[in-house]
């Protein structure tokens, strides 16, 4: 029998998270049988800080927030980009360096040994560092999603964590349908480079409590309408409406966890006409309304 405990190893885990957090988890869901999946949401906040202690590898998707992550190692940055959209995976027992400039949410998702093996082979080097992989980050919004609806309790939460887990399998260990054109942190055919990719992240999050319109995205990069707009879907797997819309959301989310303000006031500082189009819309995305969702957040942190 192996003595390899999958409890014992998660709870080592959650409390090396929570040590580098210093928080508890928003939502928790852990595995119904062996060799299964366990997840956990987190918030972050700013602080240059070692992680270390964790069992198990983590898959990490950090979701929303306004921030920036940087990867240091022998004092010297590795990698550095905006936090949410990318994904981290760490390595079970493996300390890493970070320093993070603001606020933002992450999903866990803590991997069997089996898996970790196989995404810690020569063959997982695409996923050695911090990249951004667009159809992962919408499957991690919905695990997010499904995490808060049932609050760690619903049977449908593991398959949307197993998504999760064979799409990296599939994408980046030379599975099919995706071993072509895997390398880390390139951008998709006819999509985006990286530093258009950045230079549009930062104007939106400047903007957020203004319109944008397409037009005006186009011309930051220097791209017809059309252009733009097939290159968008390319990079990021939503059209760049939906795209401002999680944005809008995120920065909604950001408010209600760290300050005080009205919904009305925090429904026009990220570009709602009014608070019930908010609460319309934060919902669908977040499965609780803002005044819920700001009660729970308070709840977590007491």
């Amino acid at each position: 029998m192996s003595t390899y405990n999958e409890m014992e190893v998660l709870t080592e885990t959650l409390d090396a998270v929570s040590r580098f957090t210093e928080k508890h988890p928003i939502a928790k869901y852990e595995q119904r049988e062996s060799g299964g999946l366990s997840a956990a949401l987190w918030e972050h906040s700013p602080r240059c800080q070692t992680f270390a202690g964790h069992k198990n590898t983590i898959l990490a998707v950090s979701l929303r927030g306004d921030a920036r992550m940087e990867r240091v190692r022998n004092g010297g940055t590795v990698w550095r980009g905006f936090a949410p959209g990318t994904t981290v995976v760490l390595r079970a027992s493996e300390a890493t360096d970070w320093v993070l400039d603001g606020r933002f949410e992450m999903l866990h998702v803590y991997l069997d040994e089996e898996t970790s093996k196989r995404l810690c082979t020569d063959k997982g080097v695409p996923m050695a560092t911090p990249f951004r992989d667009p159809v992962l980050y919408q499957i991690a919004r919905t695990a997010d999603y499904v995490l808060r609806e049932s609050e760690g309790r619903g049977n449908f939460v593991e398959p949307v964590l197993d998504a999760m887990r064979q799409y990296c399998l599939d994408r980046y260990l030379g599975t099919e349908p995706f071993s072509k054109n895997c390398s880390n942190n390139t951008h998709a055919a006819g999509g985006l480079p990286g530093f258009k990719q950045r230079k549009l992240e930062e104007f939106i999050q400047s903007r957020l409590s203004s319109p944008i319109l397409v037009e005006e995205l186009a011309e930051r990069v220097k791209l017809s309408p059309a252009h733009f707009s097939r290159a968008f879907l390319a990079t990021y797997n939503v059209s760049p409406h939906r795209f401002l819309l999680e944005r809008r959301i995120d920065r909604a989310a950001e408010l209600l966890r760290s300050s005080l303000l009205e919904v009305e006031e925090i429904a026009l500082r990220t570009g709602f006409s009014s608070s019930s189009h908010l609460g319309f819309q934060f919902k669908k995305q977040m499965a609780k309304t803002p005044s819920q969702y700001r009660r729970a957040h308070a709840k977590i942190l007491s």
